[in-house]
């Protein structure tokens, strides 16, 4: 069984690495009005693949962007996964 445990573990830390990547493919900026309005408010970091923002350090289901410039950040692709970067 531990054998089993330790084969399942390492599966779902390479379907995670190749999830890290897919992910951060469609992460954008997602500008709103208010963005525009007021230079010192920041812009939201946006999914495209899960329509979720980062807001309060969790991932909130966001579907209504039509008001909205969604900014690509090709840069983002360069980071590692988080246990790598620590």
């Amino acid at each position: 069984m531990d054998e089993i445990a330790a084969l399942a573990h390492t599966l779902r830390e390479e379907i995670e690495k190749s999830l890290h990547y897919f992910y951060l493919d469609h992460m954008c900026l997602l500008v709103t009005r208010e963005c525009i309005d007021d230079p010192n408010k920041v812009p939201e970091i946006y999914n495209k693949a899960t329509s979720c923002v980062w807001r309060d350090g969790a991932w909130l289901l966001m579907e209504d962007t039509e008001t909205a410039i969604l900014l690509s950040a090709p840069i983002i692709n360069e980071l590692p996964p988080a246990e790598a970067a620590a």
